[in-house]
């Protein structure tokens, strides 16, 4: 055979094999009391090309030019099969949605908006705070729609979402916007005169610069970690005194009734055109 026939089929033998076993070694695959014949033959596979030099696995993969599109294909095969095993409907009876933020956020204020312009099929909404979260649920079969924010006219890029989208794999079902307005609010058990610091996602205080600038420029900004990245979760974490409960909070007014909290003041956002884009996604 030609040089070219070779490497074709080689690139699904040889550069197959050595990549399979290659991966079941970094997978930790280690035999049990209970193995298969099966499951023996794929030992068999990790013994033979883990004795290898690295350098060896890497020219199998690199010089031959046929093996990058084996992987590839192989790589589109393993998501097709992952998702066939998931269900196409988490709950047969209601359509459930991961959120970015908690009970009372922008990011529900966006479902409802998005939900209010079409037929009101049963729903279930996970509050999952994170974007991380958000796509991480949705890859694993956990929720049908995950719905975040992407982008703001003043704060611009959400990083934290620009960051989990690099991460993973997700179809774009809607893109649309809301007016997010501001709201500072506080404990009512606490004096103004004692509020150190305000609590809020990142966006929220590149939404508000100037206007904490010039009317609060006391108090210290805080961008929480964690489920704290959500603005209403810590306005949740302040009512049950979970963090310091000196501490006021930058985010949509209905917070103060959810959790009976005191509004210092509204409509802080810097433009009062404050649109806020989000994406509703699927698997």
């Amino acid at each position: 055979m030609t040089a070219q026939e070779h490497d074709k089929l080689a690139a699904n033998t040889q550069g197959l094999t050595h990549f399979i076993g290659r991966l079941l070694g970094e997978l930790k695959f280690a035999p049990t009391d209970i193995d298969s014949l099966g499951t023996k033959k794929l030992r068999e596979v990790i013994e033979q090309t883990g004795n290898d030099t690295w350098q060896l696995f890497n020219d199998l993969q690199s010089f031959n030019p046929y093996t990058k599109s084996m992987r590839l294909k192989l790589g589109k095969t393993y998501d097709l099969l992952y998702n066939q095993l998931l269900p196409k409907r988490v709950n047969k009876n209601k359509i459930i949605f991961g959120i970015q933020g908690g009970k009372g956020s922008f990011n529900e204020e966006a479902l409802s908006f998005w939900q209010a312009k079409r037929a009101q099929n049963p729903f279930k909404v996970k509050y999952l705070y994170t974007t991380e979260k958000v796509l991480k649920n949705l890859h694993e079969g956990n929720i049908d729609y995950g719905l975040f924010a992407i982008q703001n006219a003043v704060g611009g890029v959400v990083e934290e979402s620009t960051y989990a989208m690099a991460r993973y794999k997700f179809k774009i079902i809607n893109e649309f916007q809301i007016v997010i307005r501001h709201t500072l609010m506080k404990r009512k058990d606490v004096n103004l005169s004692n509020i150190e610091i305000v609590m809020a996602h990142s966006q929220n205080f590149r939404q508000c610069k100037n206007s904490l600038e010039k009317k609060y420029p006391n108090l210290r900004s805080v961008i929480g970690q964690g489920d704290l990245l959500d603005t209403a979760r810590c306005a949740e974490s302040l009512a049950k005194n979970t963090i310091n409960k000196n501490t006021a909070i930058l985010g949509p007014k209905i917070l103060a009734d959810i959790y009976d909290l005191e509004i210092i003041e509204e409509n802080l956002q810097d433009n009062q055109n404050n649109l806020t884009t989000f994406f509703l996604v699927s698997r």
